[in-house]
């Protein structure tokens, strides 16, 4: 890309990757560029402009206003107006881990439980101390994930089950249970997975629909980035290494 942009405004949260080269952006009180392996975030409505200097390559996300705010938590901060993303940060990660999501994951929790990743850097906020509601709530969507594990899920599903916001669901989860719901939810299905492969002959497209997975593809690769093995060399007699999470890619 070598394109300049003069003075505008998005109707939508604007989350962007720089992959080769560098972009410079111009903010009402400050100037800065961004420069491969360096992303940020422009919430809806604020202004600014931006130019190249040299050919460069980026990813950029457009997330509506309603999707945005549907998803983030309760105790969520209002937006700064500029986020920068720098390399080795929490805000980096979780951009490059929504990238994987929307380019390789058609499900759709994986996705939404990406981009509140990257809400709680641009919207950190404060939860409450741990309460019984705060417990009843978290043994509610355990037990229900646990029940459901093998049909497709989003957080609005678990929104509707609560009563609360899918964001507040999402990070008070974290908070008492050490994962996100998707990433429990995904343990649940590898390890139905590896109970599979142990104890019949199913094909691993028909143990990836059994398990809710999308599709083979999708099951083979978080199956060994999770455990360390592919599905085929677990059932030959391989050792699972357990410890990775099971996110997106």
């Amino acid at each position: 890309m070598t394109h300049d942009f003069s003075r505008h405004a998005h109707q939508s949260y604007m989350l962007v990757l720089i992959t080769k080269g560098s972009r410079e952006i111009d903010l009402p009180q400050q100037t800065v560029r961004i420069s491969a392996g360096q992303g940020f975030c422009l919430p809806s409505g604020f202004p600014h402009a931006c130019r190249s200097f040299e050919p460069h390559d980026y990813f950029a996300i457009s997330t509506p206003e309603a999707i945005w705010h549907e998803l983030q938590a309760d105790s969520a901060t209002p937006p700064l107006a500029f986020t920068f993303f720098d390399r080795g940060g929490n805000g980096l990660a979780a951009l490059q881990e929504l990238l994987t999501s929307l380019r390789f994951n058609s499900d759709s929790m994986a996705i939404e439980s990406a981009l509140q990743a990257v809400q709680s850097v641009v919207q950190p906020g404060m939860l409450q101390p741990q309460d019984e509601a705060q417990k009843s709530m978290v043994q509610q969507v355990r037990d229900w994930l646990l029940a459901h594990y093998t049909k497709p899920v989003r957080l609005g599903d678990l929104a509707k089950l609560t009563g609360w916001r899918p964001g507040t669901v999402n990070r008070i989860f974290r908070m008492h249970m050490g994962m996100p719901p998707y990433e429990f939810l995904m343990h649940q299905r590898l390890r139905e997975v590896a109970r599979l492969l142990r104890e019949n002959h199913m094909t691993l497209v028909e143990i990836a629909a059994e398990t809710g997975f999308a599709d083979q593809s999708h099951m083979q690769r978080l199956f060994h980035r999770t455990y360390g093995v592919t599905p085929k060399t677990y059932r030959s007699g391989g050792l699972i290494i357990e410890g990775v999470k099971p996110v997106a890619g």
